[in-house]
């Protein structure tokens, strides 16, 4: 059945062709995309389980936690990734500082930051504010890299 869904202030559309679909409180911009999220007090008293794909995010007591979905390792780091088939059926639309990415057949599409000039080549970047609000993790082979407040942080390779 086809209708138009009009979510809330505060609310996003969320859709799964093989479930339904509705409108979803939105996350704030220090959670990362795509990702769930829980308020800090959830957080301190829950144990957050993860599904297959996704991984635990956490940034208290500023932010909260959630599950992230895990990138493939044919995915830049820093990015969003959607599955080939999505990839195939829908327009993808970058947010401002990023830019889109695809690997098809074999990898997938998606949304990758924008490094600027000052940012190390290979690098992951993030903003002044999501690195003063944040802890960076990175992953092994890479180490991290901060200019604040002039630049931003993120993971270079080692």
């Amino acid at each position: 059945e086809i209708s138009l869904i009009h979510c809330e202030e505060g609310f996003e559309y969320w859709g799964n062709p093989d479930c339904g679909c509705g409108c979803k409180p939105k996350a704030p911009a220090c959670a990362p995309r795509g990702s769930t999220f829980y308020d800090p007090r959830t957080c301190e008293i829950s144990l957050i389980h993860c599904e297959e794909g996704f991984e635990y995010w956490g940034n208290l007591p500023d932010c909260g936690c959630g599950c992230k979905p895990k990138n493939p390792a044919c995915a830049p780091r820093g990015s969003t990734f959607y599955d080939p088939r999505t990839c195939e059926i829908s327009l993808i639309h970058c947010e401002e500082g990023f830019e889109y990415w695809g690997n098809l057949p074999d990898c997938g599409c998606g949304c990758k930051p924008k490094n600027p000039a000052c940012a190390p080549r290979g690098s992951t970047f993030y903003d002044p504010r999501t690195c003063e609000i944040s802890l960076i993790h990175c992953e092994e082979g890479f180490e991290y890299w901060g200019n604040l407040p002039d630049c931003g942080c993120g993971c270079k390779p080692k």
